[in-house]
């Protein structure tokens, strides 16, 4: 595979872009308007020209390279204009209205809804489908009841059993595990329940029970009984 032909007046061409780059920034400046945007239009013309291959000569290198700087810089300028029509404030952006901007409550929307669901699968087949039609999709009970030959009465309550269902269901799920095993589980005992055998404490300004004094012998008491049996 042969390699493309070089085009002989690249170098020439480059030597421009460097050489005449003040009247090369003054044609894109008027253009956009902009001293920082007609450097980077400059900019880019040298990496362009800097890739360039062709297979023929280029006869002025001066104008073709103020041919490419005028048409980088245009481009430039259209773009911008396309951005500013369709671009907003960064303010309007952090008071752009989201509905469900907290991916954590988006989280726990998707999970109410997912319990929901689960307690109309457990309905018995005429309630839920009662229900969806009366909830979700608007009929009226008494359209239902004709449809169902059943009394609008009946109707209502398989839409208040359904109703009460998924709501003990949606909250259980609120509630969550930890709370339903806390239900579950026992009261703790109350505090003094099982001290009956602990000293009780005294309050303050109240005297508790005074101690026995004790002699080496043991109770006070004991000790007349202990020297009589000692002196017999």
């Amino acid at each position: 595979m042969s390699k493309p032909k070089t085009f002989e007046g690249k170098d020439a061409l480059l030597n421009v872009v460097i050489c005449q780059r003040r009247q090369l920034l003054s044609i894109a400046r008027r253009i956009l308007h902009c001293s920082f945007l007609a450097e980077d239009v400059i900019q880019d013309a040298a990496v362009k020209v800097s890739h360039m291959q062709y297979e023929r000569s280029i006869h002025c290198p001066v104008q073709f390279a103020k041919s490419m700087v005028r048409n980088l810089a245009i481009d430039q300028a259209r773009r911008r204009k396309l951005e500013n029509n369709y671009a907003a404030l960064e303010t309007e952006g952090e008071n752009l209205h989201v509905p469900c901007s907290d991916p954590c409550a988006r989280l726990e929307v998707c999970e109410a809804i997912n319990a929901v669901s689960a307690a109309l699968d457990e309905l018995p087949d005429r309630t839920r489908r009662v229900f969806e039609r009366v909830r979700i999709e608007g009929i009226s009970q008494k359209a239902i009841a004709a449809e169902l030959g059943v009394s609008p009465t009946l109707v209502n309550f398989m839409v208040q059993e359904a109703h009460r269902h998924c709501l003990a269901r949606l909250q259980k799920h609120e509630e969550g595990p930890e709370e339903g095993l806390r239900k579950a589980l026992p009261p703790p005992a109350q505090a003094g329940a099982f001290d009956s055998g602990r000293p009780q404490s005294v309050g303050p300004g109240k005297r508790g029970p005074r101690p026995r004094k004790k002699t080496l012998c043991g109770d006070k008491r004991a000790a007349p009984n202990l020297r009589e049996a000692a002196v017999r």
